[in-house]
């Protein structure tokens, strides 16, 4: 576990700071906008955006940041009572965060890494994907 201890912010390169510093910018600037700054809002945008530059990074600190955005988001929607929201990411978002958590730390790229191994889809897997889509849509 000494891998969470490394900061995960020195494995982007520049076009993903510029893509994250622009996203904070937007989200900072978005609350100025407003008649009173939320600032728990606010920090759980943050986090979520964070918690997106890592994931697509293949970086496991993405799905813990994620945990925290999921309560955090929860919590908001249950605030403003988008009970349907908060139920999406509590029984649905959360779980699936803590499962890959666990997941991505035991399939790493490289032993001593949080970055996840990256699994080449089957031509099977994709009819599976395809007919339990349909199936769930049907």
């Amino acid at each position: 576990m000494k891998e969470l201890l490394k900061c995960p912010f020195k494995n982007l390169n520049l076009k993903d700071w510029i893509l994250y510093i622009v996203s904070l910018a937007i989200v900072i600037s978005a609350n100025f906008f407003t008649k009173e700054i939320d600032y728990f809002k606010m920090a759980s945008t943050i986090v979520g955006a964070t918690a997106l530059i890592f994931i697509a990074k293949g970086n496991a600190w993405g799905q813990i940041l994620s945990v925290a955005f999921c309560s955090m988001y929860a919590y908001t929607s249950y605030v403003f009572g988008y009970y349907g929201e908060m139920i999406t990411y509590l029984a649905m978002s959360l779980p699936i965060s803590f499962i890959s958590i666990f997941t991505w730390l035991k399939n790493p790229y490289k032993k001593g890494e949080l970055v996840v191994k990256i699994h080449k889809i089957s031509v099977k897997e994709i009819f599976l994907m395809v007919a339990i889509a349909l199936a769930i849509t049907f």
